[in-house]
């Protein structure tokens, strides 16, 4: 298994080390639900930047093996996902003029194309893979890996989900800035909140908004507009950036979190749940939550709302994802274990269905 070793912060300009925290085995497809069984797995190290204290991952995988069948969420559809590609296309659509060239990296998928190409017909598709791509009439499509990429000069580029994956963010940007690119606009998620886990093999780096400000700042590109985005639920925390480049540096003043590695630290130690538990739910952080058990005979099930992978395998076991509704005729000696950001949510939907469950929440 061909794995890359990360020693130094992405973030700080110095050659800043990273020094080592912790160590999950987890499975290499962390999307959380596989068509089949799958048990090949690796060592994923945690770290943290001595400096800047950013979390981020020092065991990285060849991106072929992440990325190689065309990277997409199976529950790229779901409504909490429209909600956001509808706000960022409406944000992209106030920061660029109609008819502009545009380059999507990571687009693939088409769920952000598929609005933007009424108004910038001239629009290309660039991806690690484009081997199932959707593909369109008139789209250009390019396939490369964008960190090495030469791009055309005063490209447009915009990545939905994308920078918070790269393994080096810098070295995107010094192609970028070497080539010209005027215009990039991100959507990434909001990890201002130090108390959750963000990281792991595929999110690779922690950052707050002032991170992203800083880096992009240190190529000369500018914060032209920044947005704040939730879905109606909470549960989707993300920000939108606008970045232009500039003949400047644009330095920006980073206040340093002292603590901001602390949460992470503290989740990845082993814990022992309680007999009869279910896990709640299939996403990719509970795929690092499967890991840090210890008892997993005592896991009941996985269960999810998003019927789109109901009766598919969890990541690297033998449960099958099932509905909520599996809960409805449980007694009092069945648990479930509650995390991330939609948990109060997850806690109230599971108090409609059967109030007599324990509800375990991990953080």
């Amino acid at each position: 298994m061909n794995i890359c070793n990360r020693n130094f912060c992405v973030l700080c300009n110095e050659n800043q080390k990273l020094l080592t925290m912790s160590n999950v085995i987890i499975p290499i497809n962390t999307l959380g639900v596989l068509e089949e069984e799958q048990s090949q797995c690796y060592d994923l190290k945690y770290g943290y930047c001595e400096k800047c204290y950013s979390v981020q991952i020092m065991t990285l995988l060849d991106p072929e093996l992440l990325y190689g069948n065309n990277y997409a969420l199976p529950n790229a559809k779901c409504y909490n996902w429209i909600q956001h590609n509808i706000g960022f296309v409406k944000f992209i659509i106030s920061s660029l003029i109609p008819n502009t060239p545009i380059i999507e990296i990571g687009g693939s998928s088409f769920v952000i194309g598929k609005h933007l190409i009424h108004y910038y017909p001239d629009y290309t598709i660039f991806d690690y893979t484009l081997k199932d791509a959707v593909k369109i009439d008139n789209i250009k499509y390019t396939e490369g890996n964008c960190e090495e990429y030469n791009f055309a000069s005063n490209s447009n580029i915009i990545m939905s989900h994308v920078f918070e994956h790269l393994y080096n963010p810098k070295k995107f940007l010094t192609n970028c800035k070497k080539n010209n690119v005027e215009n990039i606009i991100i959507a990434v998620p909001n990890m201002n909140d130090v108390n959750n886990l963000f990281v792991f093999n595929q999110h690779t780096f922690l950052y707050n908004d002032i991170d992203i400000e800083y880096i992009f700042g240190n190529y000369g590109y500018k914060s032209i507009t920044k947005k704040f985005f939730n879905t109606l639920d909470n549960s989707f925390p993300c920000m939108f950036f606008h970045f232009k480049l500039t003949n400047n540096i644009n330095i920006i003043k980073r206040p340093i979190i002292l603590n901001r590695h602390l949460f992470t630290n503290n989740i990845l130690k082993p814990i022992v749940i309680p007999e009869k538990t279910f896990i709640a739910t299939a996403g990719m952080n509970a795929t690092i939550v499967y890991s840090i058990i210890e008892n997993k005979q005592n896991i009941l099930g996985i269960i999810d709302s998003n019927n789109i992978i109901h009766g598919k395998y969890f990541c690297n076991s033998k449960h099958i994802v099932q509905s909520y509704e599996i809960i409805k005729n449980c007694n009092s000696d069945t648990n479930i274990l509650v995390f991330g950001y939609r948990k109060n949510d997850i806690t109230a939907m599971i108090k409609k269905i059967n109030d007599n469950i324990k509800i375990i929440l991990l953080y």
